[in-house]
């Protein structure tokens, strides 16, 4: 008994001494940040190979176009569903071997295992039981605990790990609540942590470009509802900072120089009569034809697969994906169907709601919304506001926006200065950041395109966690609206340097004369060649007649 009354005294003591450190631990206010990263980061398997990003072999493309290129005419002449799904067929065997490392079964789970790298170092990410502290300085670097994770799994899954890794810094740290910082995909791991674990260890809430409200190259392809415009795609190719038509290598297509000068050029004429389109409705027709089908195939060896792209599509959209990808395959992909339902259903249609519950606790949410840059010209509303692969109105979770080319009607722009809202109206009249979610704890950056990170970003984020109450009238250096610099810098955006938030919203077209000279000279030259092939076989038949005489 008096052992056990030494060791309790001794307990006492000790706890005693312990609580004075462990309040003072609390005192600074300091919180750790767990930074969501992207997707699409490196993966290796568990042969220690880099699958992805996926890596094209040199010349595959050129070769694949070639193969497809009978099937695809046979297609368009006969117009059979035999000789379109010959087509398909085609499509997918040459699609399916690069993804073959990658691609999930039917349920949505890896086949093998699978780990994420840091900076393709091929050091698998573990979560360690506890977390060394990093606080530096009293505060702690945006980026000290960086989570790394499978980019294809179910956000579920990867909500799961996340919330290890919360429960080892706290441990390590000693604190109670950590900072979340979700960019794009991240975004989608962010929400479905806090529908599964809630938000009782989260302090704030920050969304870097967040892409759960939709991805436009997803939402389009996913859904089989692909519309193209003439102008738009002739907008995109010559601003998409990513790709260039001038640096298109289409040497090893035949005739592929030709053909690029062809199709620019109808493009260009298309775009410079758009209450026409003939090559707009030309290739919306070819989709609806041959290519609708056939992408369903494609996706089902490759990106359908991975439960995470489907989180990234439009909610009023997922019922129309679901139906085109898995028509007649309902009972095969019965287990990946399930899974990206209940993220649909219970992240997907309920995020205003998580997010409401957080500010109504106390914890604040903010976000930063990239704009400026033509959206992929897939979508039937591709002209609206966007980072050229998602659109303001659904980054900023919900704010109204102009097109790409265009402004707020000024008589809409009158009547929220009438309420008092005209101070959420952006100097470029492209924007209302009052019909976002979180209109104060919302920033607009003009001339940024998707994926494209600067740190200057980050310390905007850092600032937002480190200061009480900041929202977008109470830090100078960080107005609601604001354009990247070429100097890199964020200034203030005004009337003065409006016209530098939009890239390529004033791009010239060019005259419908121009345009058809260039399309006459590349249809002269495409000509020419099949002259000169058809008489190459000529003489080749005549040589062999007189061979065998």
């Amino acid at each position: 008994m008096k052992k056990f009354f030494s060791v309790m005294l001794a307990a006492v003591l000790l706890w005693s001494a312990l609580l004075p450190a462990a309040a003072a631990a609390q005192e600074d206010g300091a919180v750790p940040t767990v930074y969501i990263l992207g997707g699409n980061a490196g993966l290796i398997n568990e042969n220690g190979e880099q699958v992805t990003p996926i890596e094209t072999p040199d010349g595959y493309v050129g070769d694949a176009v070639a193969d497809c290129l009978g099937d695809l005419a046979k297609a368009l002449i006969l117009r059979t569903p035999e000789a379109k799904q010959a087509y398909s067929d085609k499509l997918v065997s040459w699609m399916a071997p690069l993804y073959e490392k990658v691609v999930m079964d039917n349920n949505g789970d890896p086949i093998g295992t699978y780990y994420p790298t840091v900076d393709y170092s091929l050091t698998p990410f573990t979560i360690p039981e506890t977390a060394a502290d990093k606080i530096s300085g009293g505060e702690y670097p945006l980026r000290a605990y960086e989570f790394y994770y499978d980019w294809r799994l179910d956000p579920f899954v990867n909500a799961g790990l996340l919330a290890d890794y919360i429960d080892s810094i706290l441990r390590g740290t000693g604190r109670s609540k950590v900072n979340l910082v979700g960019r794009c995909e991240g975004s989608t791991i962010l929400l479905a942590y806090l529908a599964e674990y809630g938000h009782e260890k989260v302090n704030k809430i920050f969304f870097n470009t967040a892409a759960c409200n939709g991805y436009i190259l997803t939402s389009a392809l996913f859904g089989g509802d692909v519309h193209i415009a003439s102008a738009e795609a002739r907008r995109y190719l010559n601003n998409n900072p990513n790709f260039s038509l001038d640096q298109a290598d289409v040497s090893a297509l035949p005739m592929g120089t030709e053909l690029l000068t062809l199709a620019v050029s109808l493009l260009d004429a298309s775009a410079a009569v758009p209450g026409l389109d003939l090559t707009g409705a030309a290739l919306g027709r070819l989709y609806q034809d041959l290519v609708r089908d056939a992408i369903a195939d494609v996706l089902l060896v490759s990106y359908a697969t991975f439960p995470a792209m489907w989180t990234m599509i439009e909610a009023d959209k997922f019922d129309a994906a679901v139906d085109y990808i898995f028509a007649g395959r309902e009972e095969e992909y019965a287990g990946l169907i399930a899974r990206i339902r209940r993220y649909h259903e219970e992240v997907g249609l309920k995020t205003e709601d998580l997010l409401r519950a957080c500010e109504e606790d106390g914890v604040t949410v903010g976000a930063v919304v990239k704009y400026g840059y033509p959206a992929i010209p897939l979508c039937e509303d591709s002209d609206l506001l966007s980072d050229g692969h998602a659109f303001v109105k659904d980054v900023s979770f919900g704010a109204v926006t102009a097109t790409h080319t265009g402004t707020l009607d000024d008589k809409y722009i009158s009547a929220r200065v009438a309420e008092g809202k005209g101070k959420y109206i952006s100097a470029d009249k492209k924007i209302d950041a009052s019909t976002g979610l979180f209109p104060d704890t919302t920033w607009y950056i003009g001339n940024l395109e998707h994926q494209y990170f600067p740190y200057l970003i980050d310390y905007l984020n850092q600032t937002f966690f480190v200061t009480d109450g900041m929202t977008v009238d109470t830090v100078p250096s960080y107005p609601q609206f604001m354009v990247f610099n070429e100097a890199y810098r964020l200034d203030p955006l005004t009337e003065e340097n409006a016209a530098c938030s939009t890239v390529g919203a004033d791009d010239d077209t060019p005259s419908l004369n121009n345009s058809m000279e260039r399309f006459a000279g590349a249809f002269g030259n495409i000509l020419i060649r099949i002259i000169e092939y058809v008489s190459a076989i000529i003489r080749g038949i005549v040589a062999h007649a007189k061979g065998a005489a």
